[in-house]
């Protein structure tokens, strides 16, 4: 007993002395809101679905509690999609907190899933990935809390897009109407499945595009019980992660991007699944990061007046 109560203490004077810190207690909370709920609606976050609808409830009521600003008097960017032949709205979800600067940096992370999808869209028996992507947005939660007490250098714009699962439908709308904002975006920090990990590693992939970000990142994981690897980013590579989430939408765009996600283990019961302890040490990690970058980035970005916003040409946006 005397151990435990030391280890306790030892656990509550660690927790107060570092001022980089999660709250683990809500970071749980909120990943098992968006993963369970009542009778486990709240874990179908298909797009358009009353289970997607629950979750914007959720996500756009925390950042009402944490005091985010909302972006144009509001904190939902609706939008129409076509997939498989049928018309859904997607609603973006996305609010900031004001830097000393003008510039912007976009931390993002959707939080739509294929689970609950309807008979139409044939994924019934998809199984859904571990936290795809409750974990990213809770951990992106967990950041609007801290940086709510620490002010940014620049201003923090947080978006919970939707659509992901249906081709980046919910990035590729942000990014095809935000030209204005995107010319003063110097980075995008995107999270996806962060939950739980093989060999208790965390990837950040983007770095082979913009090697500057590399120093500002990998110490991250010192001290979290976690390894800060970098790759899945080389063109031409067989496992290239750079189109396979939001990032893409703004490296198209021509904006630097760093995404943290990992190689999952395996969960046979194709629920959401979290380890506990890696989560946390990915979100402390993660925070630690965008603070790093926040403080410190210096990239080469393309000159204003050659900066390029690729059209879209996907004629699912365009019916």
């Amino acid at each position: 007993m005397k151990s435990l109560t030391l280890f306790i203490l030892a656990l509550i004077i660690g927790y107060a002395s570092n001022a980089q810190s999660v709250d683990s207690v809500q970071l749980m909370k909120d990943v098992k809101s968006l993963t369970s709920g009542e009778s486990g609606v709240l874990g179908n976050r298909f797009t358009g679905t009353r289970g997607s609808w629950k979750a914007q409830f959720y996500i756009t009521g925390r950042f009402g509690e944490m005091g985010l600003q909302q972006l144009y008097n509001t904190y939902s960017q609706p939008f129409f999609f076509y997939y498989k032949n049928h018309k859904i709205m997607g609603t973006n979800l996305m609010g900031y907190i004001k830097g000393k600067t003008n510039n912007w940096i976009i931390i993002s992370a959707h939080y739509d899933n294929l689970k609950g999808a309807p008979a139409y869209a044939g994924t019934d028996t998809v199984f859904v990935r571990h936290g795809d992507n409750a974990s990213g947005v809770a951990a992106m939660l967990a950041m609007i809390s801290w940086f709510k007490m620490h002010q940014p250098q620049h201003n923090l714009l947080f978006v919970a897009f939707d659509g992901e699962q249906e081709g980046l439908m919910g990035s590729k709308t942000f990014v095809q109407g935000s030209k204005a904002l995107l010319k003063e975006t110097i980075l995008n920090i995107n999270l996806d499945q962060i939950g739980s990990s093989v060999n208790n590693t965390l990837f950040a992939c983007g770095t082979h595009q913009y090697p500057k970000l590399k120093s500002l990142v990998e110490t991250v994981g010192d001290g979290q019980n976690i390894s800060i690897t970098f790759g899945h980013d080389e063109p031409g590579a067989k496992d290239n992660w750079v189109s396979q989430s939001d990032q893409r939408s703004f490296n198209d765009a021509l904006i630097p991007f760093i995404y943290f996600g990992t190689v999952e283990n395996g969960d046979p019961t194709g629920s959401e699944h979290i380890d506990p302890a890696f989560f946390y040490s990915a979100a402390q990690a993660i925070l630690k990061a965008t603070i790093n970058l926040d403080k410190y980035i210096n990239v080469n970005l393309p000159s204003k007046n050659k900066w390029i916003m690729k059209e879209n040409s996907d004629s699912s946006l365009s019916r």
